[in-house]
Parts: C-alpha cells; structure tokens; sequence
C-alpha cells in the first residue's frame, strides 16, 4: 500500500440535567456526528496537534475487490452496514434486510444469511448505532432496531439468544472477552453487563455510577470503560472519564478523568477515537496514561487494529468525502485512502491479510490487501 498522506503530530466542560436526558443527548449525538465541530478546541490539558503538508491520496477502488452482496426485498438491498473478520470467516450486518451474511474470507462468497429478529436501525433514524462484532466461536448483533444484542452461533450459523437493550439504545461495539461479551445494555443505568456466552444471559453487572457509559477493549486482564455526560445537544461532553474493571467481579478498580470514546486495543496500547474532538489518543492499556495525540481531520465511528496498525474509518463532517485513516503507531503518522462516495459511513475490520469496508450505496464490501508491519 502506497503511503499517500503523512501528518506529524504532537500530543495533544458542564454538569448533566439528568442521566435519563444526557444519556438520550450523548447517544444521539453519538449517533449523528461526533461531539465537536472540525475547528473546535482541544482540551485545555492538550497541546495543540500539528500538521505537515501532504500527498494526493489514493482510491480504495484502484487497489480492492468488490464482493456485492444478495438482497431479496423489493426495492431494498441489505445495505452492508458494519463488519466483523474472524479466523474463518467475515460477518457483515446489513441492517435495512435484517440480517447478517457470512462470506467466505478467501472467495468472497456468501456461506450462509442469518436472519435477525428485525430489521435494523438506518443509520441517524434512532438512539444508538447498529453493530456486530464476532470471533471463532460467537457472534453478537446490536439490534436497536429490535432493541436486543442477538447472539449468533457461529459454528451452527444460527441464532442462539437475545437479551434486552432498553433506554435509548447502545451506543457502542460490544466487547468480547474469553467467556461472553461487555455490553451497556441500558444507557440510563450508568452500567456494563456481561452476557455469558454459554447461556445468553446477563451474568455480572458493573455499576459505574456516572454519565453514559460504554465499553472500549479488554486489555491485559483489563476491562477498559468509557464514560461522559452532556448537557447541551451537539456540545462537547462533559466529566469525561475512563474506568478500570475488573472483569472477574465486575468492580471499578480505578478511573482516568479527562478523555473518553470509543476504542481498539493493539498490544498493550489502547487507542481511542475522542469523544472531544477530531482526534486519536494512544493510552497505556494497563495505566490508562495518554501518549500522542493525532488530529485525524474528520469523524469517526468505526476503528479497528491490526497489521500493526490502526484503522479508522473517516468522514467529512458535510459528509462529502470518506476515507480510511492508517496510523503508524511507530512515529504516529497517517496515510489515507480513499473511498466510494456515500451518504452514511460503515464499518472496518482487518483480517486475512486485507482491511474490509462496507459500502452502503453499493451494498457491497471491499477487500484491500494491506501488508502487516
């Protein structure tokens, strides 16, 4: 992969109404564009991000396959939403059918369509986002628009469970662990629970206590929580905080203020999308102490890791451009490359020696191959 665009960069709010109204605010927001304007300011402990000039960058179409997937409704094709890569398989979620199809990672080909229980959430049309994450065994559908987490046999291809989601709807990825899945089944409750994968079922529940919370990565033995409070529809989000839990009894081991949003592990670094800003952090997974802070120019709503890298799927906030964001986490710079134009973003996934997006317009997925570092 050619590296297209390079950004040198250095490293780098008002009390909630109610929990029930800011968890509603956040999760729309969330839902809708990030929680600041492009040009808005830093956190006042962040030194300012730096740029240098860049690169033309280049089309994911130039350097993708294209694998168009089936819709029988009339009128209406699955639109491939977000995406998930496991050792044997990828899983796409296409909201508008209801579904989710299982392709065959070297083909391409369609090995089986599960259908959910409803159809999906279209992207801005209610609370929370749509989401499926999977690995060998397992995996997990957010379904707002059927306001339940399905759970998915992966080796039977059906589904095996659901459990609830109240409140206004997820606003984020769950989390697998070794046993199940973290998921904040409830935004008002300022909790994440463990769903046993064994039993589908609620089997811990850790009480945060403050704001909106959701899951980011389990890091060396770490569950890492995410959590903030807004006041005001499409302001910054205020008490901004990480949590440390531990997942073998549910319990609040320590807190990090000052920095929230949604997060990807690489090694023993978690990398989070902010909450803030149009800006990724670098933590340390095990402290939670921040390292670089990179401006990535545009939104986010899906990151993953992988190769050695991070991903980030981009967008312009009048929506006129998407792209993919590749971070170097060796000296922190960015290559972009661009992709089909759309009215919604998607997901990414790496795995199989490729990155993997959806296309919403084209109700396809495309595999780049990328090469590890």
């Amino acid at each position: 992969m050619a590296y297209e665009r390079r950004l040198h960069n250095g490293t780098k709010h008002r009390a909630g109404r109610s929990l029930t109204m800011a968890a509603a605010l956040l999760v729309s927001v969330l839902t809708t564009t990030l929680l600041a304007p492009l040009n808005a300011a830093a956190q006042t402990n962040d030194p300012a991000a730096t740029s240098t000039p860049s690169a033309a960058p280049t089309a994911l179409v130039d350097h993708a396959k294209k694998i168009v997937l089936p819709g029988d409704l009339p009128g209406v094709a699955s639109a491939a939403w977000d995406l998930a890569v496991t050792p044997n398989a990828v899983w796409v979620l296409g909201i508008r059918s209801g579904e989710a199809v299982r392709l065959d990672p070297d083909t391409g080909r369609v090995v089986k369509r599960v259908a959910l229980p409803a159809g999906g959430c279209l992207p801005q049309q209610c609370n929370g986002r749509d989401r499926i994450v999977a690995d060998a065994h397992d995996a997990w559908v957010v379904s707002n628009g059927a306001r339940v987490l399905v759970h998915i046999d992966v080796r039977r291809n059906t589904v095996s469970g659901t459990v609830p989601i109240t409140g206004g709807g997820a606003p984020a990825a769950p989390v697998i662990d070794s046993s199940g899945v973290w998921l904040t089944a409830d935004p008002t409750q300022s909790d994440i629970v463990h769903v046993d994968a064994r039993t589908t079922q609620i089997d811990k529940t850790a009480h945060i206590g403050t704001g909106l919370v959701w899951p980011m990565a389990v890091i060396d033995g770490t569950l890492w929580v995410s959590g903030a409070t807004v006041s005001d529809f499409g302001a910054p989000p205020s008490a901004e905080a990480m949590y440390r839990i531990d997942p073998k009894n549910a319990t609040v081991v320590g807190t990090v203020p000052g920095m929230s949003g949604l997060g990807a592990a690489l090694g023993d670094q978690l990398w989070i999308s902010r909450s803030c800003c149009p800006s990724v952090t670098s933590t340390d997974g095990r402290t939670g102490a921040p390292g670089t802070d990179i401006d990535v120019h545009g939104g986010n709503f899906f990151l993953t890791t992988g190769g050695g890298f991070v991903w980030m799927r981009m967008f312009s906030f009048d929506r006129s451009s998407h792209w993919i964001a590749r971070i170097n986490p060796r000296d922190n710079t960015l290559t972009r490359i661009d992709l089909p134009a759309s009215p919604v973003t998607g997901g990414i996934a790496f795995g199989h020696g490729a990155v993997w997006v959806t296309s919403w317009n084209e109700n396809a997925v495309y595999r780049m191959k990328a090469t590890a570092r």
